[in-house]
């Protein structure tokens, strides 16, 4: 049988406005990550929106480290790439007060 899901609700998206570029921690061979990064939050919530515009820097280091800290191989298959998310959105609601993100698209992903 066939079981039907009700879709997710509709979220809002948080947009960075600048690219994450970082070095990967390869080491000998350079290599490097861009990445444009939207985080989804639960629509209609005021003050997680605001608490993330506030909060923007914080959010960059975050993200910042944690793709620092990857090398080439361990971003290289969707489900990597799928971790990663999950990692940044752990690390982030880590610090918020106002509400969770919910999802983390990757709006661009480049590894180099």
């Amino acid at each position: 049988s066939i079981a039907i899901i009700k879709p997710p609700p509709p979220t809002e998206s948080f947009n960075f406005p600048d690219d994450f570029r970082v070095n990967t921690a390869d080491q000998g061979e350079p290599h490097f990550i861009k990445l444009k990064i939207s985080l989804g939050y639960e629509k209609g919530n005021v003050a997680l929106a605001a608490e993330l515009g506030d909060r923007i820097h914080q959010l960059r280091d975050i993200i910042n480290l944690i793709l620092a800290g990857k090398t080439k191989d361990q971003l290289s298959t969707i489900q990597q790439q799928l971790e990663l998310r999950e990692e940044i959105k752990a690390s982030i609601n880590h610090i918020l007060s106002e509400g969770k993100v919910t999802n983390i698209y990757f709006d661009e992903f480049i590894v180099n």
